[in-house]
């Protein structure tokens, strides 16, 4: 029995990390991202990838969650979506930040629900502690944190009862290129 992990948001620099922990633990990977690096399309534990480039046969993401919950039985979900801005924002930069930061993964937290997925035994969102902290500096992806808090505080019980771990990591000041 295969150990499999799907990471959505495949390109962030920490989900790589994960991606790099996780093959030494024996994982194989279904990867989601914008733009899948040459190296882990072709990397022999990636068993499947959705590039954004390459949806045009899905509509939207829940076609995506459908052709992969069809075709794979996996036990681990990383939500690894991020989009920070720096103001000053214009008004799609704003929605935009909302939609990477809490939309997406309401979207996905809601697939894995309706579709009562019991094959999943942990859901890790990667957070940040800049939801708890409201900075002057970046309000607009501070408060998206915040509502991706909630999100998941929301979803734990509904996901326990159907034994999985949804776990929100609040990843504090990490050095990657978005920061």
């Amino acid at each position: 029995n295969r150990k499999i992990m799907l990471i959505f948001g495949a390109t962030s620099d920490i989900a790589m990390a994960t991606f790099e922990r996780f093959v030494s633990q024996n994982f194989c990977f279904i990867l989601v991202g914008r733009h899948i690096p040459a190296k882990l399309r072709s990397h022999d534990r990636v068993l499947a990838f959705y590039e954004k480039d390459n949806w045009t046969k899905f509509q939207n993401i829940e076609e995506i969650i459908e052709s992969v919950i069809t075709n794979y039985s996996f036990s681990h979900v990383l939500i690894a979506q991020g989009r920070m801005g720096l103001p000053p924002l214009n008004a799609s930069d704003v929605a935009e930040i909302f939609n990477v930061n809490v939309s997406v993964t309401a979207c996905i937290l809601n697939c894995f629900q309706n579709e009562k997925v019991t094959f999943v035994r942990k859901i890790l969102v990667l957070g940040s502690i800049a939801g708890d902290r409201g900075k002057r500096k970046n309000p607009v992806y501070d408060s998206s944190k915040g509502a991706l808090n909630q999100l998941c505080q929301g979803y734990q019980p509904i996901f326990r009862e159907m034994n999985c771990d949804l776990i929100l990591i609040k990843v504090g000041n990490a050095r990657t290129k978005m920061t």
